[in-house]
């Protein structure tokens, strides 16, 4: 009985001190502040009432609180808010990757001699604009990586960028492209390759350039320019205009005079600036406002900017779809596969959409393969039923004889006279010839060394089929004789067992007897 009396008044003073804690912890929660905890690097404050201040930090911050939550906290990398009831996250601000450039690779004059540079050329842009971009570029030689170069030197978005390789590694015949990969920091883009580019003539002895001999001749000079793009395609409504540009880069090292002129669509642009004079490694941007007229008939039109610089010529193709204001139809092509050999079949998915007021009509498609200039190099057309929208599938033949090039798949669809029109650009390349197979020589002693195996190989192939015939009699035969021998042993013994049942017979009768 004593002994449960002490038990209980045990049990009796640990809940006072239990209920005790709990009081002077309220009591704390509602006197106590924060008090902060500093340092050079990392800042926090610890609270275990209400109240607080935010916390700062370049590299972390964080509030923890034993109670709610009475504001947030702020940094460049990283913001949390921590509560013993209550917790947030405020996520942190999220990069996007640099855009995927579209690179172009030329020579210095654009003729694809051995003894001129290679430029790997871009605009190189970012989603985020404060973002300063680095750029790696790779060097491929007949699809084989030949070099890797990083260029550290924080792009701001929007540069035009552009790599050389010495014209020291370059040999005829030799194929080139290259691939060009951002990284703003935080993300790298996808890799995005150059067209393929060959090398097709190698300067004889007297053809090189004036003052390019050897043992301390002077450098000859540069005179080349390049552009950001060789082809311009916009959609634009009759009646609207719209803005495009082109940069125009001195990658010699002599000021050039350039002119620009439009062909085939003056009509369709207006230019900043036709002329201008361009210090080496200057570049120079050119506004194009691209604009249909109200009464312009709905097409796709195609031409050239030609850009002309103290002799060298760069030319930019451009191809505008008039788009009626308020039309009737609407058409997109999309060519299925962008690069094709001669002989093979061009695929579009072409969609055509009605958007007037009429349905069940008939609507005239035509649809061809054009160059670049315009000139048709096949075509067919074929009468169509459509209600609100029709998608087809059609196929067009490359003829064998093609050049190697960018072309364009060119749809229109017509009733009476509205029409709409639309194309999609894909690329013939050069069928590679392939290379006469040498003949294969064979060693006379790995020819014994064959020979033979295949020999051994057929001798045990044959034992192996003839053993399977014999096996079923050989374990017959196995088995008989098993068999014998277990009855040889059986019929011991019996043999033993009578014997020994006659001894006994005979020691029990002559017991009897005494």
């Amino acid at each position: 009985m004593e002994l449960y009396l002490k038990v209980l008044t045990r049990m009796k003073n640990e809940k006072i001190l239990y209920f005790l804690f709990i009081f002077l912890l309220v009591i704390n929660i509602l006197i106590v502040k924060a008090f902060p905890t500093n340092s050079s690097d990392y800042q926090t404050d610890i609270i275990v009432a209400s109240g607080g201040d935010d916390i700062n930090s370049t590299d972390y911050n964080t509030n923890t609180v034993v109670g709610i939550v009475t504001g947030t906290t702020n940094s460049t990398s990283y913001k949390l808010s921590l509560g013993f009831f209550y917790t947030s996250v405020i996520p942190p601000e999220v990069n996007y990757p640099p855009n995927d450039p579209s690179p172009l690779i030329n020579t210095t004059s654009g003729t694809n001699e051995t003894y001129q540079d290679l430029n790997c050329f871009a605009t190189i842009t970012d989603p985020d604009p404060s973002d300063k971009l680095n750029v790696t570029v790779k060097w491929y030689k007949n699809d084989s990586l030949e070099l890797t170069l990083d260029y550290n030197n924080s792009y701001t978005n929007g540069s035009f960028f552009n790599s050389i390789l010495s014209s020291g590694n370059t040999s005829l015949n030799d194929i080139w492209k290259c691939g060009i990969r951002l990284y703003d920091g935080k993300n790298y883009n996808n890799w995005q390759n150059s067209s393929n580019l060959t090398i097709i003539y190698e300067e004889t002895p007297s053809e090189k350039p004036v003052g390019a001999g050897a043992g301390g001749a002077p450098t000859p000079s540069v005179t080349d320019f390049i552009v950001d793009t060789d082809l311009i395609k916009v959609s634009v409504k009759q009646g609207d205009t719209i803005r495009e540009s082109i940069d125009v880069m001195n990658i010699g090292d002599v000021a050039l005079d350039i002119d620009i002129e439009l062909k085939d669509i003056r009509k369709f642009i207006a230019i900043s600036e036709n002329s201008f004079s361009l210090e080496p490694g200057k570049v120079k941007t050119v506004n194009l406002d691209i604009f249909a007229r109200e009464n312009e008939i709905p097409d796709a039109y195609i031409g050239r900017i030609i850009i002309q610089g103290d002799g060298i010529t760069k030319i930019i193709n451009v191809i505008i779809e008039v788009k009626e204001r308020k039309p009737m139809f609407d058409i997109l092509t999309k060519v299925s596969e962008k690069k094709l050999k001669p002989g093979d079949k061009v695929q579009a998915d072409i969609r055509i959409v009605n958007m007037g007021d009429l349905e069940h009509i008939d609507v005239l498609l035509y649809y061809s393969i054009k160059n670049l200039e315009g000139k048709i190099i096949t075509y067919r057309e074929e009468s169509l039923a459509i209600d609100k929208e029709l998608s087809v599938v059609k196929t067009l033949e490359i003829p064998d004889d093609i050049q190697e090039g960018k072309y364009l798949f060119y749809s229109k669809v017509s009733y009476d006279d509205v029409i709409a029109a639309s194309v999609d650009i894909f690329e013939v390349e050069k069928v590679e010839l392939l290379a006469p197979k040498k003949p294969i020589l064979i060693n006379k002693k790995y020819l014994i060394i064959g020979i033979s195996s295949i020999i051994a190989i057929i001798l045990i192939l044959f034992i192996i089929k003839i053993y399977k015939r014999i096996k079923p009699e050989i374990i017959y035969k196995r088995k008989e004789k098993q068999l014998k021998k277990q009855r040889k042993e059986e019929n011991k013994l019996k043999k033993e067992s009578i014997k020994s049942l006659d001894d006994y017979i005979k020691k029990i009768s002559k017991r009897k007897k005494i």
